[in-house]
């Protein structure tokens, strides 16, 4: 992961949970600056999409969050080129907030989609075993996942990041939703880079 300020022509821009539900946790001005960035360099980017928490949590509609975004400054002409999804929430949570060590997170995650297990509670002693053989960290999390109600799961957001290359990636929060996005890149082995000053 690369911390960037340059120019992202070409790139791929990923907006992760820039929404109304979550401003009072963004910089004052991150929502007008990050619109206004779009607007200003919209031709020079591939693509742009917003991932957001929808009606599922009781947040917002898709319609309504283009509304919205529009009302924040968003040119017309724009918002229909760009792309939506709901991506869920908290698939990763329960176990990074525990404080297990990253990469020992992400082998697992990556495991479980290699191996197309959706939820961890699936796996069995053979998986686990498999995943023990795998992972290059010292830190298990076998024993507080395993068995575990709350157990992580695939979403459905891996299939749709998958056909997605030469990433920027901004939004929040950083240890939170955000995260869980750069989870699943890395687990997909895909390259980004995160937009500091447009990430909360």
């Amino acid at each position: 992961m690369k911390i960037i300020e340059r120019s992202m022509s070409g790139k791929s821009l990923i907006v992760v949970d820039v929404q109304p539900e979550y401003k009072k946790f963004m910089p004052s001005k991150l929502v007008d600056n990050l619109i206004r960035y779009i607007n200003e360099n919209f031709d020079k980017l591939h693509q742009v999409f917003f991932l957001y928490n929808g009606e599922d949590l009781g947040m917002i509609s898709e319609d309504d969050y283009k509304y919205w975004l529009l009302e924040n400054g968003l040119d017309e002409g724009i918002i229909d080129q760009c792309q939506f999804f709901d991506k869920g929430y908290a698939f990763f949570r329960n176990i990074m907030d525990q404080g297990f060590d990253d990469d020992a997170i992400g082998v697992l995650i990556q495991y479980m989609i290699k191996h197309k297990i959706t939820d961890s509670r699936d796996m069995d002693d053979g998986d686990w075993d498999s995943y023990l053989k795998e992972k290059d960290s010292d830190v298990d999390v076998k024993e507080f996942i395993k068995d575990n109600e709350d157990s992580i799961y695939i979403p459905e957001l891996v299939d749709f990041l998958k056909p997605i290359n030469n990433i920027a990636l901004c939004g929040g929060g950083v240890d939170e939703c955000l995260k869980e996005v750069e989870f699943v890149l890395n687990a997909l082995k895909k390259p980004y880079e995160l937009i500091k000053r447009y990430t909360y």
